[in-house]
């Protein structure tokens, strides 16, 4: 089953929604609109300035406007904030506390968080209270908090949990692929588990190219000459936009639907899979969302926080 997001621009474009991309900045394009600058925490300088591309390609899948190609985001009439909270080795919990406060004070409804910090489970790394602090406010403020699951490697050990994507008030989105009968699995690099809450496809991805001011990429290329390879971009952090995407189109719908309700939706709509596969509750539905708000708040249902 496909995403169908395109149908859901019949009820929904994501218009009047700013979606903030706390990543690594996101380089102006024209498939993205204007990008509101929301800060840098890395060097205090712009949030319009990505060295790395991660950033640009999130906000285009979630943002991105329509061409005469096939590429689009799902919500691409919603309004980017990009702030920018890592590069390299730098940005930590601390600073991702900071940025979400910073998020919430210009106006975001969704944060997508396509950044992770792994632990074992049960154990609260350096900045987690910060982090759950700052989550807490957005809960409040009425803004809907994405955030990838991981990918294996490094200290993302299967087993391993993600923060903030662990925490109950944020959706924690892991990569789903499909084998050669058709099968939903977990991505090859995917981190899976009992708290996941949904999932998403990972890429291949193509998206806003952050070096042209109009042009899209689809993999990254290293080297250079002979020893020139590329590499097709794929990640959790791809996945986790789809959702970005789809809440924003929510909120466009229905600005009154709380966190919670958003993020029921958004569970209780996506199209099941093996609850054996540490994916969460099924793949995101951006349309089978927006009919079932339309049908379920309509009557006022009494929906209530994911687990």
């Amino acid at each position: 089953k496909t995403l169908q997001f395109r149908q859901a621009w019949q009820l929904t474009t994501g218009a009047g929604i700013t979606v903030a991309v706390i990543d690594t900045g996101v380089s102006p394009n024209e498939r993205l609109g204007e990008v509101v600058d929301g800060g840098d925490f890395v060097d205090n300088d712009s949030a319009l300035v990505d060295c790395d591309g991660h950033g640009t390609l999130v906000a285009g899948l979630i943002a991105g406007r329509p061409g005469p190609d096939s590429f689009a985001g799902l919500a691409p009439d919603a309004q980017v904030l990009s702030i920018r909270q890592t590069a390299g080795n730098q940005g930590n919990l601390e600073s991702l506390a900071h940025a979400i406060d910073k998020a919430l004070a210009e106006g975001a409804r969704v944060i997508n968080i396509s950044l992770t910090s792994c632990a074992p489970a049960g154990t609260m790394p350096q900045g987690a209270k910060e982090v759950t602090d700052s989550v807490v406010r957005a809960e409040a403020a009425g803004a809907v908090v994405v955030a990838a699951a991981g990918n294996t490697g490094g200290s993302c050990h299967e087993g391993s949990v993600a923060w903030p994507a662990v925490l109950p008030e944020v959706i924690a989105v892991s990569a789903v692929q499909f084998d050669s009968a058709g099968q939903a699995q977990p991505a090859d690099y995917a981190i899976t588990g009992q708290w996941v809450d949904i999932t998403a496809p990972g890429g291949p991805v193509l998206g806003p190219d952050p070096r042209t001011p109009a042009g899209l990429i689809d993999r990254h290329v290293f080297g250079s000459g002979e020893g020139t390879r590329a590499q097709h971009i794929a990640g959790t952090s791809f996945a986790a936009p789809t959702v970005s995407g789809t809440a924003a189109l929510l909120l466009a719908r229905n600005p009154e639907l709380s966190p919670a309700q958003v993020r029921d939706i958004i569970l209780n709509s996506a199209s099941p899979i093996s609850s054996e596969l540490g994916l969460g509750r099924g793949i995101v539905a951006p349309y089978d969302a927006l009919i079932w708000t339309t049908v379920d708040t309509a009557a006022q249902h009494d929906v209530k926080p994911a687990a």
